[in-house]
């Protein structure tokens, strides 16, 4: 079966990057491989939602995954959207502590959502 390529686009840096699977790829292997295209610990936990072909995201479980994942294997496109979970309590102060400034100095802050968008072709 022929090679499949996942594009990933960081939503808060707009970094895109590209990490290649074979078309029958497993769970584990797609994992892996979206861990590695963003430099995850192995372990770090994120969701995982389907784009509908309205646009909306939809949460999706393991099964569901494999069942996209059985969409990819029939040649069809998808998106996927995932959002790492881990805050690291260090990352959160120091957010306190930049907030704080920018607003000491009447700057507006702008609100980050801390996400990834997944696509598989």
């Amino acid at each position: 079966m022929n090679s499949r390529s996942i594009k990933t686009i960081e939503e808060i840096t707009s970094a895109k990057r590209q990490k290649f699977v074979s078309g029958d790829v497993q769970l584990a292997e797609f994992f892996a491989a979206v861990r590695t295209a963003h430099g995850f610990a192995a372990e770090a936990p994120y969701s995982l939602s389907n784009v509908d072909q309205d646009g909306d995201k939809i949460q999706i479980t393991t099964d569901n995954l494999a069942a996209a994942l059985a969409q990819l294997q029939a040649d069809e496109t998808f998106c996927i959207f995932y959002i790492l979970k881990i805050i690291l309590e260090s990352m959160l102060h120091l957010s306190q502590q930049i907030i704080m400034l920018l607003i000491g100095k009447n700057l507006k802050t702008i609100p980050i959502n801390d996400g990834c968008q997944l696509e598989m072709q």
